[in-house]
């Protein structure tokens, strides 16, 4: 198998799902290399904060259908390494802002930002025992108001949201999966860096819990008793 990034143009990854699907998880995790840009554990400037992300003010431009001002703010990568996004579905204007039911980011407008530059995109779709998930959705994310139905009908449409855009637009994907996070560990990123071109016998730091899901389960069985 030749390794996917042997490319010509620079390479963006875009990691994206759910909430509550590990998006912060597995992007916080691949970041934990030196030759992917992103404002990760490694950064200084994030301080703490793992929720930033290093494009928000890109995505706040490109919601805004600002594309100018969106690739002015882009940040320059001399060093031509990976940029890391990440957004979970659906997410909040900017940092700090809770994310509204039923709103989306703007994925077109982040592929011809991307083609104007020169960056292959590719993006990373995370999953998660759908249970589990939509019961963190619910009790845990004020976009659905603590309604499961609400939750449910989110759900769908975040994933035939991504899968139109990735047929539309043509754009390479896996799918990640938070079980196999914590059931692989550091070989899970490792694997990733490794299928991207980057050096993957590097030290990975990373924190995963051992069961993300007895809770949400007890919760959903409680519910329908």
């Amino acid at each position: 198998m030749i390794l996917y990034l042997k490319i010509i143009m620079k390479q963006m990854i875009l990691v994206i799902g759910p909430e509550s699907s590990a998006t912060r998880a597995i992007a916080l995790a691949f970041s934990n290399h030196s030759e992917v840009l992103s404002l990760g554990p490694s950064n200084d400037s994030i301080k703490g904060n793992n929720h930033a992300d290093l494009l928000d003010d890109v995505w706040y431009e490109l919601e805004q259908h600002n594309i100018d001002k969106a690739i002015n703010l882009f940040p320059r990568n001399p060093l031509n390494k990976i940029i890391l996004t990440r957004r979970s579905v659906p997410h909040g204007l900017k940092p700090g802002q809770n994310a509204e039911y039923m709103s989306f980011p703007k994925l077109d407008l982040l592929k011809d930002l991307c083609d104007c530059i020169r960056y292959d995109l590719f993006i990373l779709i995370t999953s998660r025992s759908p249970i589990p998930n939509l019961m963190s959705w619910t009790n845990r994310r004020q976009s659905v108001q603590g309604d499961f139905r609400k939750a449910f009908d989110q759900y769908q449409m975040s994933y035939k949201r991504i899968f139109d855009f990735v047929q539309k637009r043509n754009v390479n994907y896996l799918i990640l999966s938070a079980e196999g996070l914590v059931l692989d560990k550091e070989n899970y990123i490792r694997s990733l860096h490794s299928f991207f071109g980057l050096k993957s016998n590097i030290d990975i730091s990373m924190q995963t819990k051992t069961d993300i899901n007895s809770e949400r389960y007890e919760e959903y069985f409680k519910k329908i008793v």
